[in-house]
């Protein structure tokens, strides 16, 4: 049965289609807001049932859809949806009622919407909101509920469901017109059998992805048309990049497997979708006799960000071109975190030498729930933080001191936390000498006797420098005609010479000119006392010009101070000893922080300069190899060597 004596006018119906989209909803729990009508079946608010109307007092039997929403949020019909009795996805089923388009509406939260079959409507004998037939040869039938499929009607469809015109010629001729004459393939897709579900964000989570597909055309192979069969349909869905189909979930084969530029993945099976065939039939109580087909595979999902989650529609194609002609409803996830610790990773084994810049870095760690990670560094594991929580998972630092040892790292989600340990090592680098200085100290006297009235200079040149002093010979006590310089060093290391200039020429004659005037160069410090002798004569000119180069002879018994400049990179101590050469030898340590011994390890970073001296007097002519050694706490050294020719 017809459900009503309607004239049935066949058209042919074209139009453009637009697939429609579901704004994504929140996530997790109650919805706090308007969802989709599947999702709202899938929470289980939804009820759709076949009713009586009551319309005025008058009970109109059998016409009316009633969508029940029993949920805390209103569900939005915003797609032309198709009910199925039995829905392809049911199986086996009891009593039927007639299939339906239902039109858009917003059904309220705790409340329901009567739909009216659409062409009494269009008439005006029943209220809106209108539901068209689309099974011309099934009765409807009160008290029937129907299961949703997520079929929606195809594309060439919607121009004409737009409208709400009466028959003859109107709506309702225009949906029988075109099953009658164009194959009409729907599809359905369900992730584990619903539009909607709960999945934890972890990475691999497990989903049986279903189609269905249904040509809900109709044929009578007696009546001269066309018949609307679909033989080469093609259906196909897309699976979106970074999930993963189970090799051997899927089915039937024959599917082809095509990876697209955004990296997802359309699978796709031929599909020979045939019109109900209906030939010798008359309106009754027995569903039409619909050809369904059903193509599943598993996949699993990548790591979600927790929130709302939405999966391609499925496509359905006559012809086989990819040119979609219905799409199904838009499965959608409501993807919830799950509370877990990110994992810390400190890197790779760490090799430097003291005093050295070392980057560390923890850029390996990973978080299972995508969560932003802050990271902080304990850079010698002994249970002190060295900085602080910084989202940077490097950090860079220089050690102070050797150390065989671990560099550990924290890592936060904000809730949990993480540590790891890498290996390290910071070798220990060698003391620098950077210069070995030997000089001795005292006053250096010129001290002229003989002829009178002759003047005699003194010039001590060391380093480029110059100094002189005069001294003219008058009468009285040689001792009295003597000139001193003050504080005069003598370095070793350096080239120093020292000059005595006798000019007599021009002085006044005291006696005979076959004159001489002594002189002496005295070196004296605290202690000792080094005289070099000299004898002008005023007759023998190659005398004027005293030149002492080796000031080793003077120097013999005088103290000789050697002094040492050296530095570290690392916070160490250092030690200076000093071998003398002759069995005399002496040390000395200076500390890093000038107070006491430096502890292990350094507790920072501070690079020592220091300089050490000592002190020694050289009883006898001789050669003497002094060595200078400087060793820092670790036990590493570095040596110099220093040769004094004395006396």
């Amino acid at each position: 049965m017809r459900g009503l004596s309607l004239v049935v006018t066949l058209a042919m119906l074209s139009a453009s289609a637009a697939i429609v989209s579901i704004p994504p909803e929140d996530a997790a729990g109650a919805p706090s807001g308007p969802i989709s009508i599947w999702e709202a079946w899938s929470r289980g608010y939804i009820e759709i049932e076949q009713v009586d109307l009551v319309v005025s007092g008058v009970t109109f039997s059998h016409l009316g859809y009633e969508v029940r929403n029993s949920g805390p949020v209103d569900a939005r019909i915003s797609e032309f949806m198709l009910l199925m009795s039995p829905n392809p996805q049911e199986g086996l089923y009891g009593t039927t009622a007639q299939d339906g388009i239902l039109t858009k509406q917003t059904v309220p939260a705790g409340g329901a919407i009567e739909y009216a079959y659409g062409d009494m409507v269009a008439q005006g004998v029943l209220p809106s909101p209108p539901w068209w037939c689309t099974e011309e040869y099934q009765f409807v039938q009160s008290g029937v509920r129907v299961v949703l499929g997520g079929e929606i009607v195809p594309f060439a469809m919607e121009s004409n469901l737009n409208t709400v015109a009466p028959d003859p010629g109107g709506t309702q001729s225009g949906v029988w017109g075109h099953l009658r004459l164009s194959p009409t393939p729907v599809v359905g897709k369900t992730i584990d059998g619903e539009f909607w579900k709960e999945i934890p964000e972890t990475a691999g989570q497990l989903l049986h992805v279903v189609l269905r597909a249904t040509n809900i055309a109709i044929k009578d192979t007696t009546d001269g048309l066309t018949d609307p069969d679909a033989p080469n349909a093609l259906v196909w869905d897309v699976v979106p990049a970074g999930y993963a189909i189970v090799p051997g979930t899927a089915e039937p084969s024959g599917y082809t497997l095509t990876a697209l530029p955004d990296g997802s993945t359309r699978i796709s099976w031929p599909a020979n979708l045939p019109a109900a065939d209906i030939t010798g039939w008359f309106p009754g109580g027995v569903p039409t006799p619909y050809t369904s087909r059903r193509f599943a595979y598993d996949v699993t999902t990548p790591h979600l960000a927790p929130g709302r989650a939405v999966l391609p529609r499925a496509l359905v194609s006559a012809d086989g071109d990819l040119s979609a002609e219905a799409n199904s409803a838009l499965p959608v996830m409501d993807v919830l975190a799950v509370p877990m610790p990110p994992t810390a990773d400190a890197g790779a084994a760490y090799e430097a030498y003291e005093g050295d810049a070392i980057t560390f870095s923890a850029a390996g760690s990973t978080d299972p729930n995508g969560d932003a990670l802050t990271f902080r560094w304990d850079f010698t594991a002994d249970g002190t933080w060295d900085t602080a929580w910084s989202p940077d998972p490097t950090a860079t630092a220089a050690l102070g001191d050797d150390i065989a040892g671990q560099v550990r790292v924290e890592v936060s989600d904000g809730t949990f936390t993480d540590t790891a340990e890498a290996p390290l090592l910071v070798r220990d680098r060698a003391p620098t000498i950077d210069g070995v200085r030997a000089s001795a100290a005292g006053n250096l006297t010129l001290r002229v006797a003989g002829e009178k009235w002759h003047d005699v200079t003194l010039e001590v040149v060391q380093g480029g420098v110059a100094r002189r002093i005069s001294v003219t010979r008058m009468p009285g006590s040689p001792d009295e005609q003597a000139a001193t310089l003050e504080d005069v060093e003598f370095v070793l290391t350096e080239d120093a010479s020292i000059t005595v200039y006798y000019t007599p020429e021009g002085d006044p004659v005291n006696g005979q000119p076959n004159g001489a005037n002594p002189v002496w160069v005295i070196f004296n410090t605290s202690s000792t006392e080094a005289r070099l002798h000299h004898t002008f004569n005023v007759l023998h000119p190659d005398t004027y010009v005293w030149t002492l180069d080796d000031l080793m002879p003077l120097l013999l018994g005088s103290a000789i101070r050697v002094q040492v400049d050296a530095s570290d990179v690392g916070s160490d101590d250092l030690t200076f000893a000093w071998d003398f050469g002759d069995g005399a030898t002496a040390s000395l340590t200076v500390f890093n922080d000038g107070l006491g011994p430096d502890p292990f390890p350094s507790p920072d970073v501070h690079p020592i300069a220091a300089t050490g001296e000592a002190t020694h007097a050289f009883g006898a002519a001789g050669t003497y190899t002094v060595t200078v050694t400087v060793t820092d706490d670790d036990g590493v050294s570095a040596a110099e060597t220093l040769v004094l020719a004395l006396g």
